[in-house]
């Protein structure tokens, strides 16, 4: 094979693999408040940019 054919085909792979990622990552709502959920805290408490 030679390089273009190489590149398309990654190309190709990547735009697929990155459709499906994002479709198995879509809901009603963010993964902050999944992970509150499943895990019983609050989504407050898991805001790392907060101060103190």
């Amino acid at each position: 094979m030679n390089l273009r054919k190489i590149i398309t085909l990654a190309v190709v792979i990547f735009i697929i693999g990155g459709t499906l990622y994002m479709k198995g990552h879509k809901g009603p709502e963010s993964p902050d408040q999944a992970y509150a959920q499943v895990s019983g805290e609050y989504p407050e408490l898991l805001d790392l940019g907060a101060p103190g």
